[in-house]
């Protein structure tokens, strides 16, 4: 806008070729991977809705910058108009990737990794527990001895591989198979597979362990290629965790 040249115009409407070219393939891709299933469907409906208007704003930027720099007739109100659009293009995509990263990442995924001043802020930090009578916080089960050993295994060790290395394809937003960890029933029952993915007492006997503990090229291990795999140490606490009976608490940790 302060230095106008045919040259950055050039430029701008080979990037506005490629990025409606892209759009329109992202777009396909997304519907066609939607029909897959498996996606908290809210999400998934907003995620759709953006996407595509996101994808036919990219269209109308591409006809609107063509139409406002035409060598022949620099039109000002066109000019207007598709800086306009552009901006509205912008706003729209953000919202779009933002439903996009709740799907892939789980809904909390712009605070989860936050300071705790800045969670605390937006109403997501830990609220400070107090204890009780009986040593343990307030609002939890006076459990004891071996009990809260196993709850502390599943809440420092267990769950934290969990979230990281499972919950993106098997949250809240996202329940691929029709399996998630986020609720106790269909984490202990199993998915789609009608396979007992969690066991109590039996690693050898949940799918679950048999997931993680396959070979890196197995087309069925989990977490599958391209994500981080399950470390020895976060294996050996959910077998652990397993063959001490599972022990799964009222409320998740946060």
């Amino acid at each position: 806008m302060r230095r106008p040249s045919e040259e950055v115009r050039s430029v701008l409407g080979l990037i506005h070729i490629c990025s409606a070219a892209a759009m329109v393939a992202t777009v396909a891709l997304g519907l066609a991977r939607a029909a897959e299933g498996g996606y908290e469907e809210n999400t998934l409906s907003q995620h759709k809705i953006w996407g595509i208007v996101a994808g036919v704003l990219t269209v109308l930027v591409l006809g609107a910058h063509f139409m406002a720099f035409r060598k022949d007739a620099a039109k000002p109100p066109l000019q207007i108009a598709y800086r306009i659009i552009l901006a509205a293009n912008l706003g729209v995509m953000s919202i779009a990737g933002h439903y996009g990263g709740n799907l892939t990442h789980g809904s909390d995924y712009l605070v989860a990794n936050a300071p705790e001043f800045v969670k605390n802020l937006l109403g997501e930090g830990d609220s400070e527990e107090t204890p009780g009578e009986d040593g343990g916080p307030v609002g939890e089960p006076g459990e004891s001895g071996e009990s809260d050993d196993r709850l502390a295994h599943f809440k420092n060790r267990v769950w934290p591989a969990l979230e990281t290395k499972c919950l993106s394809c098997h949250g809240e937003t996202k329940q691929k198979g029709g399996y998630t960890l986020t609720d106790k029933e269909i984490a202990f029952k199993g998915g789609d597979s009608e396979i007992a993915a969690i066991v109590p007492g039996n690693p050898a006997k949940s799918l679950l362990v048999e997931s993680i503990m396959l070979s890196a090229d197995d087309d069925y291990v989990m977490p599958p290629d391209g994500k981080e795999p399950m470390t020895s140490d976060e294996i050996i606490a959910i077998v652990e965790w397993i063959r001490d009976g599972a022990v799964w608490p009222d409320a998740l940790p946060e």
